[in-house]
């Protein structure tokens, strides 16, 4: 059974934080300071400064963006952007795994050769393997190691396993969440029992804890891993390909059908 401390949640701080930091700082250090950890026990100090963002990105935990940002002075910075509206209903460990998946995309964008973009190839499936998580399409053992809609899951005393131990016996702790997030919609790879529930509620994180509901009137696009032909149909279908030996489409997003 999992609890705020297993969701990031430690000892409240005061709302302005323990160094008096206001919200957007507090929020922004904590995942600065998790990227600085990471990228010294699992990257070898390799990356380089990163700009961290926060977006709401549709069905996406996260994203990486090679020089996505200019300063008026001519330096670039790469973006690594996660969805904070996730937050509530993961473990910390989940989310910043979620974090270091991104950052290997950036050390693949600085020392590998990555592929076309949004696919993973086995350059970066072999990497996230050495760092500790084990990619997956589906986040199940067992499931493809590359391809274009990619999940993971940490690897039960890994590199990340233990770096991740290393940051949590410092305090760390992910502090702000997304009040008005719809945890009915949301993935939750940990399991919410009815303490968590009641301590989010008391957060005013309430609306469908617990709970998996699809909404009526939904279409779901579906990608070919090998050519990228899409279509569009209703959510749990199975499409095989009749171009690429019957490769399976795999889920790209979905869409409110307001017709």
């Amino acid at each position: 059974m999992a609890n705020l401390a297993e969701f990031g949640m430690h000892t409240p701080k005061t709302r302005s934080g323990a160094r008096g930091e206001t919200p957007t700082a507090e929020a922004y250090d904590e995942f600065e300071r998790a990227f600085n950890h990471f990228n010294g026990a699992l990257f070898g100090a390799a990356l380089p400064p990163v700009m961290l963002t926060f977006q709401r990105r549709n069905r996406s935990l996260g994203y990486f963006s090679r020089e996505r940002f200019v300063r008026r002075t001519g330096e670039r910075s790469d973006e690594i952007a996660l969805n904070p509206e996730h937050f509530a209903a993961m473990a910390m460990r989940d989310i910043l795994s979620t974090l270091v998946h991104e950052m290997v995309h950036q050390w693949q964008a600085h020392h590998g050769k990555p592929s076309r973009r949004t696919y993973h190839n086995r350059e970066w499936a072999e990497k996230m393997e050495a760092i500790g998580l084990q990619p997956s399409h589906n986040g199940e053992a067992g499931g493809r190691r590359t391809g274009e809609q990619m999940d993971h899951f940490v690897i039960e005393g890994g590199p990340f396993d233990q770096a991740f131990a290393a940051l949590c016996d410092t305090g760390f702790g992910v502090n702000w969440l997304d009040r008005l997030a719809d945890l009915s919609r949301l993935e939750q790879p940990a399991e919410i029992d009815e303490d968590l529930a009641a301590e989010l509620a008391a957060l005013g994180i309430a609306k469908g804890v617990g709970e998996t509901k699809k909404r009526a009137g939904t279409r779901v696009k579906y990608r070919c891993p090998k050519c990228g032909a899409q279509v569009w149909g209703k959510a749990d279908l199975m499409i095989l390909c009749g171009e690429d030996d019957g490769a399976a489409f795999e889920l790209v997003e979905a869409e409110d059908d307001k017709s």
